[in-house]
């Protein structure tokens, strides 16, 4: 009996060990652009509180176009960029990675210190950004076509390091224009008594009926992606949970700094409530980044190329 007894708590241990060896904790190598709705995902990096499977090792970098090379030399497995980078990255030969999902649908907007009601009244303005050729510029110069005013000679686009840079120089009434993201120009709305915003977004609306505007997202390299169905399973149902806890934003704003995705006061809860963080994975996103895509190459084919990305652009799971 002793001996019968002995055996059986062996096969306990045994079966006990391999239940643990079956339940591996993963890690997965998350890159982010600080400063972007990429904090909407801040609260799956609380171990102490994450009942995960996967181990995320978190890092960030400045500029969007860092990721690329980055991706290309296996310095990450993951990356949350705007979706402009990610299908960039993919027209432009990296076909390794694949969409995942996304987060953010916030628009653009035209913050001014004068009063705008109409695209003709720009004639003859400067306008600020702080990245050249980018989709934000595009849609805006389509937009400017659109209302008669020619974007090229009647319009002039100049560039500044960054966004706090835009708000010091309207502070001082150097410029009276900048063309940022939702997101950006709610700090500057907040913060600057005599500033407006025109909604590029809202004008956007009129020239295609309920435009799908999808501004960040997630990417992944596919042998990644192959090689770890699990943890990507796990990775996308902790992704939407953070997004939906990056409703309570004062904790958001606190981990976010902490994590270094937000890195001074200048961002702060108005910054997470405009970048309108939805979540969306799977056929639904398919469907949303593809309507998006289209609209795009409708509008220029300089924004993501002449053809929207393929199907093996998204990742479906089985």
């Amino acid at each position: 009996m002793k001996r019968f007894i002995t055996v059986l708590l062996c096969l306990i241990i045994f079966v006990t060990t391999l239940s643990g060896c079956s339940e591996k904790t993963i890690d997965v190598r998350i890159l982010s652009v600080e400063n972007s709705p990429a904090a909407t995902l801040v609260h799956m990096l609380e171990q102490e509180n994450n009942k995960s499977a996967n181990n995320y090792i978190s890092s960030t970098v400045n500029l969007p176009n860092r990721v690329r090379n980055l991706i290309a030399d296996n310095e990450c497995d993951i990356a949350v960029v705007p979706v402009e980078t990610a299908a960039l990255i993919f027209k432009r030969g990296l076909t390794d990675i694949k969409v995942l999902a996304g987060i953010s649908t916030g628009g653009f907007e035209l913050v001014t210190t004068e009063t705008i009601t109409d695209f003709s009244e720009l004639k003859g303005k400067t306008i600020y950004l702080t990245d050249r050729d980018t989709i934000k510029e595009g849609v805006f110069k389509y937009l400017l076509s659109q209302y008669g005013v020619n974007p090229f000679d009647e319009v002039t686009f100049n560039y500044a390091s960054d966004t706090k840079q835009l708000e010091e120089n309207i502070l001082k009434n150097e410029i009276s224009f900048a063309l940022l993201t939702s997101a950006d120009a709610a700090y500057i709305k907040n913060t600057i008594k005599n500033i407006t915003a025109f909604n590029i977004t809202d004008k956007l609306n009129e020239k295609f009926k309920n435009p799908s505007i999808v501004t960040y997202c997630v990417i992944g390299k596919t042998d990644f992606i192959n090689q770890n169905p699990k943890a990507i399973e796990q990775l996308l149902k902790d992704m939407e949970e953070s997004v939906l806890k990056s409703t309570d934003l004062s904790a958001t704003v606190t981990l976010a700094k902490k994590h270094s995705f937000l890195t001074d006061d200048y961002f702060n809860e108005d910054f997470i409530t405009a970048c309108k963080a939805d979540f969306v994975s799977g056929e639904a996103m398919k469907k949303k980044f593809s309507a998006y895509f289209k609209m795009l190459t409708k509008i220029s084919s300089s924004l993501i190329g002449e053809n929207a990305p393929s199907d093996d652009f998204y990742f479906i799971a089985d």
